[in-house]
């Protein structure tokens, strides 16, 4: 009798336990989904934030890449833009909010490539236009490793 009382016991720990840990997994993936609701504007977080800013970065120097722009023939090679100023603007702008993004949830190495890197896709002297352009595919490419969520978190 003891032995089966002792068997019962456990199974009543046991079918109060399982239960709990599940309402508590429950509720803090509950909380924290919430909580990333509130910090950022996207439904998905800001890993995607920063992710849809470097892909339209990539985007604006890959177009820039493929046309010369008006009147480039009668310049030399370091007056020379392959952008209209419209589009080299847009483009600091865009730079300018993905490094605060970096800055503001990114940790760890991911963070100070972002930033670091930020600083070179800006840099028309050194790099050319398909070469930024390359940098922010790796940067993009990064950011897809699954241990960017880790760093994130």
């Amino acid at each position: 009798a003891d032995q089966m009382l002792k068997r019962n016991d456990f199974s009543l720990q046991l079918m109060a336990v399982v239960p709990a840990l599940l309402l508590g997994s429950g509720l803090l993936y509950l909380l924290r989904a919430a909580y990333q609701r509130l910090r950022t504007s996207s439904p998905r977080g800001p890993i995607e934030d920063i992710r849809r800013e470097l892909v339209t970065i990539q985007r604006m120097l890959n177009r820039a890449a493929g046309t010369p722009s008006a009147g480039a023939a009668a310049l030399t090679k370091h007056e020379a833009s392959p952008m209209d100023v419209a589009t080299a603007g847009e483009l600091v702008f865009r730079v300018q909010r993905l490094r605060v993004a970096g800055a503001r949830w990114l940790r760890g190495w991911l963070k100070t490539d972002i930033l670091t890197d930020a600083n070179e896709l800006l840099d028309s002297g050194r790099l050319s236009v398909l070469q930024r352009a390359q940098l922010a595919n790796s940067l993009l490419r990064r950011l897809d490793n699954s241990k960017a969520l880790i760093h994130h978190w």
